[in-house]
């Protein structure tokens, strides 16, 4: 069991890489077992997820949790903001004021993303994904990501950006074909990615 190591192909000026594309593990369309997890892997050990508003947008800008976590949005600016989160667990509009915090509970795995935005400044907007195991990522201003300890074998790997959709359009909904060898580094070089619209 080892890591992905990977940057993605358009955004960066010097590596070309989207930063806020998630990237996650899933079984071969076909399979019905979940992926397995690494006993280091088994326990979450963070309970809490957090994201700040601080200067009228959502820092992160994409956020991916696990289920069993919670999401915390704060607000650190100096004015209020409604929280309009809307997803598969379903949506809520509350005013959160300077200073004070959101806990969003109730989020489970699924497949369609949440959105989160601000009723009151309408520019701002962030996604969250919640996953039912630990092999996702979120990538970094470079478009590099990593997946620790993830199982061996044959799966697909999933894109997704929150403008730009899946990676491969619809036909990305079921991810590409991956193999990782056990006790190596997948490096997966450049994933090709065309520029959000």
């Amino acid at each position: 069991r080892e890591a992905i190591v990977h940057a993605l192909g358009i955004g960066d000026k010097k590596t070309k890489g989207i930063q806020w594309t998630f990237v996650w593990l899933a079984p071969a369309p076909d399979d019905k077992e979940p992926l397995p997890i690494h006993p280091k892997l088994k326990a979450i050990a963070n309970k809490k997820v957090e994201i700040d508003q601080p200067v009228c947008m959502y820092l992160p800008h994409a956020i991916g949790l696990r289920e069993g976590q919670e999401l915390v949005v704060k607000n650190n600016a100096k004015v209020a903001h409604n929280v309009l989160y809307v997803g598969p667990d379903g949506a809520g509009n509350p005013l959160v004021l300077p200073g004070k915090e959101l806990v969003i509970d109730n989020l489970k795995a699924s497949k369609a993303p949440t959105s989160l935005s601000c009723s009151i400044h309408t520019w701002m907007k962030a996604w969250v994904r919640v996953f039912d195991h630990p092999y996702y990522a979120v990538t970094g201003p470079d478009g590099s990501f990593e997946i620790k300890n993830a199982p061996a074998g044959k799966y697909r790997l999933v894109v997704w950006h929150g403008t730009g959709g899946f990676r491969f359009g619809a036909a990305g909904r079921a991810g590409q074909p991956i193999t990782i060898d056990a006790d190596k580094t997948t490096d997966l070089k450049d994933l090709k990615f065309p520029p959000p619209k």
